[in-house]
């Protein structure tokens, strides 16, 4: 389990309205757009009893820029979900790339508990505070 942040142009995030989803060509053209994105399509990790876990799921890409990228296995996995883009367990490196994600999409940044997140909140240090004012 964990918490995560979702890209999307949705009321709510878990809206079932497809008009305004986030296309997959959008996603991938802004990915392949990117040069610190990298379109996988599948992440691999290793369990601490060594096994390996392959998770295939289309339009899952990785920011390469991220500064903890491939120490002890980390990595800013960014994955397409029913017309939104989500991120599990976002540091506030990681926050800022999602809000200018975002931004480049034409949506938002909302929270598990519908909660929005925005450039101004970071830039006033409000990080990773959830806002219950801003959930509905």
């Amino acid at each position: 389990m964990g918490y995560e942040l979702h890209i999307t142009r949705k009321e709510n995030w878990l809206d079932e309205d497809p008009e305004l989803d986030i296309s997959m060509k959008e996603w991938t053209d802004l990915v392949n757009n990117d040069p610190e994105m990298r379109l996988d399509h599948e992440a691999t990790a290793t369990t601490t009893g060594g096994e390996t876990i392959i998770v295939y799921s289309e339009g899952l890409s990785v920011w390469t820029a991220y500064s903890r990228d491939g120490i002890r296995g980390n990595h800013a996995w960014f994955s397409y979900d029913h017309g939104n883009i989500c991120v599990k367990n976002p540091d506030t490196e990681i926050i800022q790339k999602i809000l200018v994600i975002a931004s480049l999409l034409r949506a938002k940044v909302m929270g598990d508990d519908g909660e929005l997140y925005t450039l101004e909140d970071q830039s006033a240090g409000t990080q990773l505070k959830k806002r219950w004012w801003k959930r509905w």
